[in-house]
């Protein structure tokens, strides 16, 4: 139970973080996007634990699991061409499920 609420909180800061970015660039219309799909490969084994990871990543303002494929999982993402590091986009949230359903 620690560890998941820990990832609770954690999430709720990201959560804030991304609407805030999605925000400037709605209230922006400037600002160019660059939609794209991301192939993300993750390190989780437990079917709960992806499944957790994808709809935590969907949650995020900007960003849509297509898709979950064996330890791939597909994303839509607003501003592809400002993600430098895919790792990026899974956030704390890996380690923090691997530590509440893996160890």
């Amino acid at each position: 139970m620690f560890y998941l609420f820990k990832y609770f909180l954690v999430f709720l800061v990201e959560l804030v973080k991304a609407n805030l970015n999605m925000a400037k660039i709605v209230l922006t219309p400037s600002l160019p996007i660059s939609p794209k799909v991301l192939k993300l490969k993750t390190e989780l084994k437990s079917p709960i634990a992806k499944a957790i990871l994808a709809n935590s990543i969907t949650l995020t303002p900007g960003t849509i699991s297509v898709e979950l494929v064996d330890d791939s999982l597909f994303i839509h993402v607003v501003e592809g061409d400002k993600v430098a590091n895919i790792e990026d986009l899974k956030g704390p949230f890996e380690r923090l499920l691997k530590e509440a359903f893996e160890e």
